[in-house]
């Protein structure tokens, strides 16, 4: 067995390195990082037949937590020996794919904020001020959403499109999301001040945002959004170009290699 290193030197290298290995046919990708650099990677394999090991050493990490993988090398050689694939759905918009969510409006500015000071890895509390200076200063700006066609809502909130239930530090925002069920899952929360947005912070908090509080909640195989106003996006905590966006699902598209005994979260 060969083994080759490849570190990434700029942005999108790792997808031209992935889109190689698959060229290749390379018998598995290894992707040491962030979901950012997941994201990258995954687009540089989806629809391919090369599988891909994730070995999380990001700020979140949080597909690595949703497939229960640790930065553990016991854990990781029995994956490598003894694993199963798990043929996961990724999220397209345009050219481009992600596999977690895509976040439109307040939390694209967060990301906005943060990329624009970053110089180097980042961890939590490097989130703290672009939060802080996002929560005082941020309008929500009217968006117009839709599910398969039908509109869901029209009016100033902000909009989340993805794929597995787990957000960042443990919110489930997308709390019914199967990565492996050929849908998207869409929540919207509407936001005209920030009491609101502190309303459907801890409502998210308790896990009743859709139940006990104001969210609306939809699946369906295609979600559009835009707007009149220049609104930001990010997918996978990477910020993309802004509004308007489709966004449509590719089903079991990526492959990758989880623990034998690994089964999706409930």
């Amino acid at each position: 067995m060969s083994v080759r290193i490849e570190p990434t030197r700029h942005a999108g290298h790792a997808k031209e390195l992935a889109k190689a290995a698959s060229e290749q046919e390379r018998g598995l990708v290894v992707v040491v990082g962030g979901d950012g650099t997941i994201r990258e990677v995954a687009n540089g394999v989806i629809g391919t037949s090369t599988p891909l090991l994730i070995v999380p050493s990001g700020t979140e990490n949080i597909l690595a937590k949703y497939l229960g993988i640790r930065a553990n090398p016991d854990q990781l050689l029995s994956i490598v020996e003894s694993g199963d694939l798990f043929e996961m759905d990724a999220i397209q918009r345009g050219d481009e794919h992600f596999l977690l969510v895509s976040g439109i409006g307040f939390d694209a500015e967060v990301v906005r904020l943060l990329s624009s000071g970053r110089n180097g890895h980042i961890t939590h509390s490097s989130y703290f001020w672009p939060i802080w200076r996002t929560f005082w200063s941020y309008r929500h700006p009217q968006v117009h959403v839709e599910a398969d066609g039908a509109t869901v809502f029209e009016g100033e909130g902000m909009v989340f499109v993805g794929n597995v239930p787990r957000y960042a530090i443990g919110l489930r925002l997308l709390d019914s999301a199967d990565s492996a069920d050929g849908l998207l899952d869409l929540c919207v929360f509407p936001c005209s001040a920030r009491f609101t947005l502190v309303r459907h912070a801890l409502a998210a908090l308790r896990r009743c945002h859709v139940t006990g509080g104001r969210a609306i909640y939809r699946q369906a195989r295609q979600v559009s959004v835009r707007s009149e106003a220049e609104v930001n996006v990010e997918m996978d905590g990477d910020l993309s170009s802004p509004l308007p966006a489709s966004f449509s699902i590719s089903p079991r598209s990526v492959r990758l290699l989880v623990a034998a005994d690994w089964h999706q979260p409930t």
